[in-house]
């Protein structure tokens, strides 16, 4: 028999990834989660809907669903357009979905937060045991969920809280919003105006994980049965600055296109940015997750990109 995973937030550019990436070869019976008889776009892959206000549905997660991956949540640019209405909207909805959760036989549940609850000034090594300090709407809504489904935790349910760098990568679904991402935008431009153009500060660090890799993060603790559940770092595991990402775009556009693609930077004062290290060690070993290497990610953007275009 087939095992059964429900996604909650499976729309969006991570959950129709993963959506996309579970169906592939058939091993899943596949769920997603309708909010308040909201009626998203179909997408092209088997799966059913459960209700969160249909009783038939609540039963049917607690009994018959075997992983839970909970992707849902407002947006930075939500949270602080309205952080009263929004903060209590996702509160009620992940406080309802923790007593689904808590009276279930669900094996394990996985919640995606974000390297946003340690802070936007990070600096040196930062492992799980640091300190969460947010600094944003952004982060706290996270930390604020990490702490209710932390407290689904038995015998029963093992609980998995991924602390997520940013992603970026190809996708299975073609939205306006996917070229929001930093990485997925350079590859835009790459393929629009041949150049790559930035407008801010290009001197900030970020962990950039290739889509490829959290893909096979949530593959590794949904098949390795020896993991335990835990918050984890999942990242790339070392820094690049914004300027040094779209450096590798123009490189390997040129490569890819035969052609040069020139960057552009703005004139602006120099800044000492902290280094810091986004430490994914205990992950890493535990899940024997291997990391690929940025270039690849990065030519498989340009060329969706490109067939995309």
């Amino acid at each position: 028999m087939k095992e059964k995973i429900l996604i909650i937030g499976g729309s969006g550019y991570l959950g129709t990834n993963l959506l996309n990436d579970l169906s592939i070869d058939g091993s899943y019976e596949l769920f997603l989660l309708r909010f308040r008889n909201k009626n998203p776009d179909p997408l092209p892959y088997q799966y059913s809907y459960l209700d969160i206000d249909d009783y038939d549905s609540i039963q049917k997660i607690r009994t018959n669903i075997d992983y839970v991956i909970h992707l849902a949540g407002k947006s930075s640019e939500k949270l602080n357009e309205n952080p009263l209405r929004n903060f209590s909207e996702s509160l009620n909805t992940n406080l309802s979905l923790s007593k689904i959760i808590s009276n279930s036989n669900i094996k394990k549940l996985i919640y995606i937060s974000s390297v946003h609850v340690y802070g936007g000034s990070l600096t040196g090594i930062v492992d799980e045991s640091k300190i969460a300090r947010p600094d944003t709407n952004y982060g706290l809504a996270h930390l604020i969920a990490e702490k209710i489904f932390l407290s689904c935790n038995s015998s029963l349910t093992d609980v998995f809280i991924l602390r997520v760098s940013n992603v970026f990568g190809s996708s299975v679904n073609f939205s306006k919003t996917l070229w929001n991402l930093i990485g997925n935008n350079f590859a835009k431009q790459v393929i629009e105006s041949g150049s790559i153009e930035i407008s801010s500060r290009t001197d900030f660090k970020r962990d950039f994980l290739p889509i490829s890799n959290f893909l096979q993060a949530i593959r590794n603790i949904i098949e390795n049965r020896n993991i335990r559940g835990s918050i984890y770092n999942i990242g790339m595991g070392k820094t690049m600055s914004i300027i040094d990402l779209a450096k590798v775009f123009s490189e390997r556009g040129g490569v890819l296109f035969n052609k040069m693609v020139p960057l552009e930077t703005p004139e602006m004062s120099s800044f000492d940015v902290e280094d810091f290290t986004y430490n994914v060690n205990r992950f890493s070993q535990l899940a024997n997750f291997n990391i690929s290497n940025i270039e690849s990610e990065v030519d498989r953007l340009l060329l969706f990109t490109k067939n995309r275009n």
